[in-house]
């Protein structure tokens, strides 16, 4: 959000949930595979939502790093 005026908050969520039929076929694993879903929303000053992020992962090749700076 760094360079975005207006924008204020951010939340983001991750989890495994079984794979959908369609969510199986495109990602192509068995139905019912572990699929890693992640979800972010985006906020501006008045609250108001100015982005979704809805991205599903394979669970077998995913790999997760985190890094956070102190400003």
């Amino acid at each position: 959000m760094v360079g975005r005026p207006g924008l204020v908050a951010a939340r983001s969520a991750t989890g495994p949930e079984p794979g959908t039929r369609m969510t199986t076929r495109l990602l192509p694993v068995p139905l019912l595979s572990p699929i890693l879903h992640y979800t972010g929303v985006t906020y501006d000053e008045s609250g108001r939502v100015v982005d979704v992020t809805r991205i599903h992962y394979r669970g077998d090749r995913f790999s997760f790093t985190v890094t956070l700076d102190a400003e």
